[in-house]
Parts: structure tokens; C-alpha cells; sequence
């Protein structure tokens, strides 16, 4: 028998509240939730809080750890900023550069020429300030210096004799005089013929003298008497003083002529005494000597006998020197900060860096105006300023020797030209864009 619907909906409704009274009546295994792990059952009131409790310490864990990685990368930004504002880098400017020597290259002549004797160093020898080069062959200057040497003590010898003369003193020679016995010994013949003369001239006027006087003696007397006349007295005495005069003035002649020739003799002896000193240094110069501490390069004498001609280039030295100088090439966009003084890091090419290390010097002199690089003309780069840095050592020190450095090597030459924060560096591509934005 078919029910009617009025029945069928009964039925149903009753069917729906009895299964709600069997699933409240009867305990069944609910779905757990995405957020566990394990079943639990719907029917236990702890356990939905404790599934609360959970859910609520996990969002409050979640939320402390955003706090604090929020906290954490403020205070490192904070930090950061704080860092870059403080921190200071250098700022340098960098050019390529050479070692030049500090004194160019010492070109080595002969003023005199002559003939080379001998070849005392060799191509690429190292020598020191002072040391001996080569010797041209003496003679010809050596005799000439003699000649000379010969002239000036004949000269001091007769000055010696002159103004013992002149002085009325006895003969003193100097000490180089004494070596030469020949010119001693004429110059002391003549003082002694020149001193006889005189010493016998003044003696046959005092006997001349001793007899006008004893006829004097003689005839006061007569006078008195009237046997002679009075100008017979006076006659006799005019002579007698006469006799006296000539005497006086034969020493004095001799005294003043010794005087005169001591005059001209000494200004003889001046002249050739200055010229003794140039023929002295044509014999030194017959020896040449490296003026600086450095390397022999490009001889061009080497033999024996061979004529050098006065001025002629001979060889030439490099200067090694406690300092070097550098010469470095410094575009003109980054030459407004240099100013001489600013110390210097110099990097020699031949030697690493990271091992050896590089030269502290400073800038020594910054060129004017621009010159031009014809190596770099056809790159279109090819203006610079030449910047000369001295170095505060020559050598380099590795393994406790000494790594020398020459002129001609090539080098990296980094300028200090002040500083700037890490701050600075950062902003600095956004001042650029901000000034970009401000063009037409």
C-alpha cells in the first residue's frame, strides 16, 4: 500500500528528529580540522578549548616573531644608517705613471779631452757618488801643472827675499820654498849680494864722513884764530851732511825698490798661482768620477789610446737615488682636488701589490696646462696633467731584502684627495637622478 504525502513528510520528520536524538545519544568520531594533526571527537567540550587554547598561542607565537624580525631589521637599518653616516672612505684619484730618475740622467764628458789611458767600470755597472769612471792619459796636464808649480814657488821666493829687503829683517823662506834647494839657495845669493852693496856703500860714506870730520876738527880751530876762513868751515860741513843725505837715502832707495818689485811680484804671484789651480784641476779631471750613486749606460769610449774630444759624450749614469720620482698621467676631469702635498700610494707594475706592497710618497708638482699623449690620440683621450710624485723610499722590502726599483718602470699612482662617508656614496646616485629630473 502506497503511502500519500501527507504521510511520506510525517514519516520523513520523524525519521530526521529520531536520528538527531541517536547522533546526541551516541558518540561518533568527528572530522578533525585542518589545523591538527590527530582525530579528536566533537563530543568532548576540553578538548574544542583546548583546540582553542592552541589555535590562539599559535597566532600569538606568529605575531611576537613578526614583532620582533620587525624590531630586529629596524635596528639593523637603523644601525646601518648610523654606520654609513660615521664611516669614512678615501677618496683617491688614480693615473698611470713611469719612475723617472729623480735627477735625469748624468751625461758624463771631458771639458779638456785627451787620450783615454783606461776603462774602470763596465755597461750596466752600478757605482757609487765619487767613484773613479776612466783616466785620460796625465802627461801633457801634469807638465803643464809642474810648469806652473815651478813658476809659483820661484815667485814666492823672491817675495820672501823682497820684503826681508823691504822690512830691513832677516831671510825667511816658507816651507814649500825650503824644498827647493836651487831657488833658495839663488835667492839667497842675491839677498846677500843686494845686502853686501849696501852694508859697503853706507860704510865708504861713513869713512868719507869720519875724515870731513876730523878736517873739521882741525880747522875750527884755525878759524877761531883767523888763520882760515869761516866758509872753509862751512864748506867742509855742507859735505858732511851731504855725505849723511846720500847715505839716508841709499838705504831708503833700497828699502823702496824692494818694496815696489815685492808689489809687483806678488800680483804676478796671484795670477799664476790662479792659474796653478786650473792646471791642478785639469790633473784631477784627467780622472772621471760618477757625480751620483747609479747605473753606467751607453759608453761610447771603450778604446784604449782613442783621442777624446773636449765636451764629448763618454757614457751616461742613471741616477739611483734614496727617493724616486714618479711621473704620472692624471685626466683632466679628475685634477681639481690635486694639490701638491697630498700623499700618495704608488704601485710598481713589475711587483704584486697584495705581496710586496707599493711606495708612500707625495705630490710634488702638478704641470700647468695639459699635454698632449700621442700614444693615445687616436682614442680621443689624449690630454692629461703630469703630476710628479717623490717618493719616501726607493727599494722595495720582501723576505728581508731590498727590491730595487729603476727608472723606466711602469707604476699605478693613487692620490688622496680627502674623504667621504659611506653615506655620501649611497646618496649619491640619487642627488644624480634628482638633478636628472630638474633638465629641460
Amino acid at each position: 500500500m502506497v503511502p500519500s504525502p501527507a504521510q511520506s513528510g510525517q514519516s520523513g520528520a520523524a525519521g530526521r528528529s529520531a536520528q538527531r536524538a541517536v547522533a546526541t545519544a551516541t558518540p561518533q568520531a568527528v572530522q578533525p580540522r585542518d589545523t591538527f594533526a590527530h582525530p579528536v571527537y566533537a563530543g568532548s567540550g576540553s578538548d574544542f578549548d583546548f583546540m582553542r587554547d592552541m589555535q590562539q598561542a599559535m597566532v600569538n607565537d606568529r605575531q611576537k616573531s613578526s614583532f620582533l624580525l620587525l624590531v630586529l631589521m629596524v635596528a639593523l637599518l637603523v644601525s646601518a644608517a648610523i654606520w654609513a653616516h660615521y664611516s669614512k672612505l678615501e677618496e683617491i684619484t688614480k693615473g698611470d705613471a713611469r719612475i723617472i730618475a729623480s735627477s735625469r740622467e748624468q751625461v758624463i764628458q771631458s771639458l779638456e779631452g785627451g787620450i783615454l789611458a783606461e776603462m774602470l767600470v763596465r755597461e750596466g755597472a752600478t757605482v757609487e757618488k765619487g767613484q773613479p769612471l776612466l783616466r785620460i792619459d796625465e802627461t801633457k796636464a801634469r807638465s803643464s801643472y809642474k810648469e806652473g808649480l815651478s813658476k809659483v814657488i820661484s815667485l814666492k821666493a823672491s817675495a820672501a827675499r823682497l820684503r826681508a829687503e823691504a822690512r830691513g829683517t832677516p831671510l825667511k823662506f816658507p816651507e814649500d820654498v825650503l824644498a827647493d834647494a836651487e831657488v833658495v839657495d839663488n835667492e839667497t845669493d842675491t839677498y846677500n849680494a843686494r845686502r853686501d852693496s849696501l852694508q859697503q856703500a853706507i860704510a865708504t860714506s861713513k869713512a868719507s864722513q869720519a875724515l870731513i870730520g876730523r878736517e873739521i876738527n882741525i880747522t875750527k880751530p884755525m878759524v877761531a884764530k883767523g888763520l882760515v876762513a869761516e866758509t872753509e868751515l862751512l864748506r867742509l860741513q855742507r859735505q858732511y851732511n851731504d855725505l849723511q843725505a846720500a847715505m839716508q837715502e841709499r838705504i831708503n832707495k833700497y828699502r823702496v825698490d824692494a818694496a815696489n818689485d815685492l808689489s809687483r811680484v806678488e800680483a804676478e804671484l796671484a795670477q799664476v798661482q790662479e792659474a796653478l789651480t786650473a792646471r791642478q784641476d785639469q790633473v784631477t779631471r784627467t780622472v772621471l768620477t760618477a757625480p751620483v750613486h747609479g747605473i753606467v749606460k751607453n759608453i761610447r769610449m771603450n778604446t784604449r789610446g782613442g783621442v777624446i774630444q773636449p765636451g764629448q759624450d763618454i757614457m751616461e749614469i742613471i741616477p739611483l737615488e734614496d727617493q724616486l720620482l714618479v711621473e704620472a698621467k692624471i685626466r683632466p676631469h679628475e685634477v681639481a682636488f690635486l694639490r701638491p702635498g697630498l700623499p700618495a700610494t704608488v704601485k710598481i707594475s713589475a711587483y704584486d701589490y697584495a705581496i710586496y706592497g707599493g711606495l708612500h710618497g707625495k705630490v710634488e708638482l702638478i704641470s700647468p696646462d695639459t699635454l698632449r699623449d700621442d700614444e693615445q690620440r687616436s682614442a680621443g683621450n689624449d690630454r692629461y696633467y703630469r703630476v710628479l710624485v717623490r717618493t719616501t723610499s726607493s727599494t722595495l722590502h720582501a723576505g728581508g731584502k731590498d727590491l730595487p726599483i729603476i727608472p723606466g718602470m711602469t707604476a699605478a699612482v693613487e692620490i688622496r684627495t680627502g674623504e667621504k662617508t659611506v653615506m655620501d656614496y649611497i646618496l649619491k646616485p640619487i642627488l644624480k637622478m634628482r638633478e636628472a629630473f630638474r633638465e629641460r
